[in-house]
């Protein structure tokens, strides 16, 4: 069963992000509109027995799936690999940019004055999964 005790170890996403887990783990954010690094999250293993029941009763609790461990330390990495000295802005920036458009952040074309603010970014790759859970 899901405790109270689970939600003590609800941390910002900056902690996760300077942590390294030997476990995969599936983050969840509080259902927010908008992704900064100081947004609240909660970890939970995969390898858990009761993973799928613990996901249902965050997502009643106001929470939703978000990524991976292995895939925020995919999107660290893309961006160290562009910019070695990047910002907590260019990184809050390829974390919306992969959370909205399901694919890695190139920064030459984020920077590039033919692509809108806002509009989606032509090397993004079709959403596979709904993340939406309303």
């Amino acid at each position: 069963m899901f405790t109270r005790d689970k939600f003590r170890k609800i941390k910002r996403l900056k902690c996760f992000l300077e942590e390294k887990s030997q476990h995969c783990q599936w983050l969840f954010i509080l259902d927010t509109e908008e992704l900064n690094l100081n947004s609240l999250c909660l970890a939970l293993r995969e390898d858990l027995n009761e993973f799928h029941e613990y996901t249902e009763q965050l997502k009643n609790n106001g929470f939703r799936e978000f990524l991976s461990s292995a895939r925020l330390e995919n999107i660290v990495e893309n961006l160290q690999k562009q910019k070695f000295d990047y910002t907590d802005s260019d990184l809050t920036l390829a974390l919306n940019f992969y959370w909205k458009n399901n694919a890695f952040i190139d920064l030459e074309c984020i920077a590039s004055p033919s692509i809108p603010r806002g509009a989606r970014h032509p090397l993004a790759r079709e959403k596979r999964f709904n993340w939406s859970l309303r």
